[in-house]
């Protein structure tokens, strides 16, 4: 986690980062999948 951490320190999001069209295809396939029982490997 330390190098991960250390990756992400200087990575600025912005606020337009967060906005997530939830009708996108891709979207639409990793919201199902993380539904389904929390299935992470398929999200991912």
């Amino acid at each position: 986690l330390t190098r991960l951490y250390t990756a992400l320190a200087d990575f600025d999001l912005g606020s337009e980062a967060l906005d997530v069209d939830w009708n996108e295809e891709h979207a639409v396939r990793f919201r199902e999948a993380m539904d389904d029982d929390f299935n992470t490997p398929l999200a991912v």
